[in-house]
């Protein structure tokens, strides 16, 4: 097994010196450095793990954060940027992201499977279980790569149960009057994330 060398330590110590002053600090970005060896390279490198604040990045949330949202979206430009000054690029790997402290963003979440789970039980007489059986619910996509980018998507299917005496079929609602009834629901929520309609699909 390849040992992390004396050199590629002190490089490691000089892009924590160097990022922690040019990019993290300055608003409060949590992160670790990850050491990672690539035998087809036969050399060291380095990954950034990033710790996205979900709820600093929804503007809905009491907690949003301007700056820290719109920071985040150029960030590998700016590790980029700052490794160059100590010309550390080259074994630079990019980054991932990791999110926590979204306590509010899903409850926001649970509001609109709340809303959705209540109109469709109201509008065609459907079970909750029955709904849940058909995986329709409202979710928080997060990237963990590229860009710490989020959007609220909608799938599932319409509620289809069997005719215990016919052994037919049937479909409650179709897949275009599920997508409406979601992104309604979507739009008149507080919250202003992209949403992206995944209905049967």
């Amino acid at each position: 097994m390849n040992q992390v060398d004396e050199k590629f330590q002190s490089s490691l110590q000089t892009a924590k010196m160097i990022l922690d002053k040019l990019i993290f600090d300055k608003v409060g970005i949590e992160y670790d450095i990850k050491p990672e060896y690539s035998r087809w390279q036969n050399k060291w490198g380095f990954t950034i793990l990033i710790d996205v604040d979900v709820d600093k990045c929804n503007p809905s949330s009491p907690t949003y954060n301007t700056e820290y949202d719109s920071y985040l979206y150029d960030i590998e430009n700016k590790v980029n940027g700052a490794l160059r000054y100590v010309q550390l690029q080259n074994i630079f790997n990019g980054i991932l992201f990791d999110y926590w402290n979204d306590k509010f963003t899903e409850s926001q979440i649970d509001d609109l499977n709340v809303k959705l789970y209540t109109e469709l039980e109201n509008l065609y007489n459907v079970r909750n279980d029955e709904i849940q059986d058909s995986e329709t619910y409202y979710w928080l996509y997060k990237s963990d790569s590229e860009s710490p980018y989020m959007r609220v998507e909608g799938l599932g299917n319409p509620v289809e149960v069997q005719d215990e005496e016919t052994g037919e079929y049937k479909k409650f609602y179709k897949c275009s009057e599920l997508a409406d009834l979601m992104l309604k629901i979507y739009r008149e929520s507080p919250m202003e994330w992209d949403y992206e309609d995944i209905v049967c699909q």
